[in-house]
C-alpha cells in the first residue's frame, strides 16, 4: 500500500513500518502518526474519528499514541492550498499583477527619491483605490 504525506503529498514508501510516533515527513517535516494520516479520520463525524473505541486528540495534526492508528493511502488532499491561491489571485486582480511598483508613489522632491517599503507601497495602492491622498 502506497502512503503519502497528509500535508504535502510526499511519497512515504521509505518510512519504516509501523510508523513511529516520532516519524516526520522528509519533505515538510509534519508528524506522520497523527489523525490526518489515519484511515479512520473523517471530518464528517463526531471527533473526526470513525473508530468508536478511540479517544482522539483535539489537534488532528499532532503526533499521538492512538493504538487504532492505521495509515491511509490517499490522505493528501491537493485542494488544501487552493483557498490561499484563490485569495492571492483575487488580490492580484484587485491590486494589479505586481501591485504598487517602485516609484509609483514617490513624491516629486528631487533627483533621488527614497524608496518606499513594501508596507508603504501596499498602503499607497490601497489608498489609491479609495481616492485618498497617501499619508506622508
Amino acid at each position: 500500500m502506497s502512503v503519502s504525506c497528509w500535508n504535502c503529498g510526499q511519497d512515504l514508501d521509505d518510512i519504516p513500518r509501523p510508523i513511529s510516533r516520532h516519524a516526520q515527513c522528509p519533505k515538510c517535516f509534519e508528524a506522520l502518526r497523527c489523525c490526518r494520516l489515519c484511515r479512520y479520520f473523517n471530518e464528517g463525524v463526531t471527533a473526526h474519528c470513525e473508530d468508536e473505541r478511540a479517544d482522539p486528540p483535539t489537534r488532528k495534526e499532532s503526533a499521538n499514541f492512538c493504538e487504532y492508528f492505521r495509515p491511509k493511502s490517499g490522505a493528501y488532499v491537493a485542494s488544501k492550498g487552493q483557498a490561499a491561491r484563490q485569495a492571492r489571485d483575487r488580490l492580484e486582480a484587485l491590486f494589479g499583477a505586481g501591485g504598487a511598483q517602485p516609484g509609483d508613489a514617490f513624491p516629486d522632491t528631487g533627483p533621488e527619491p527614497v524608496p518606499l517599503t513594501r508596507e508603504e507601497q501596499a498602503r499607497a495602492a490601497l489608498e489609491a483605490l479609495f481616492d485618498k491622498p497617501p499619508n506622508k
